[in-house]
């Protein structure tokens, strides 16, 4: 439940036009989770250094099951 609210907050703030970068840094800010808040500022870092969104998650793969990533490839691949 908890990844689904994250990634639909994501897809919301997307949807509002602010940027991915500024879409990752709101999420960690407002979680009160420390280590949901320290996978997102990563992926927040390693997204600002030019990696992709799931290229940034692969690191975090207790976080993310495998369903995830290969909807945040296709997501990249299809450009969405």
């Amino acid at each position: 439940k908890v990844k689904c609210d994250l990634f639909q907050q994501k897809a919301e703030l997307l949807g509002a036009g602010i940027t991915l970068p500024a879409v990752i840094e709101i999420i960690a800010e407002q979680n009160h989770n420390p280590l949901v808040c320290d996978i997102f500022f990563d992926v927040h870092d390693a997204i600002e250094q030019g990696v992709f969104l799931n290229d940034a998650f692969k690191k975090h793969k207790d976080f993310c099951d495998p369903m995830i990533l290969v909807m945040l490839a296709a997501g990249h691949e299809s450009g969405n």
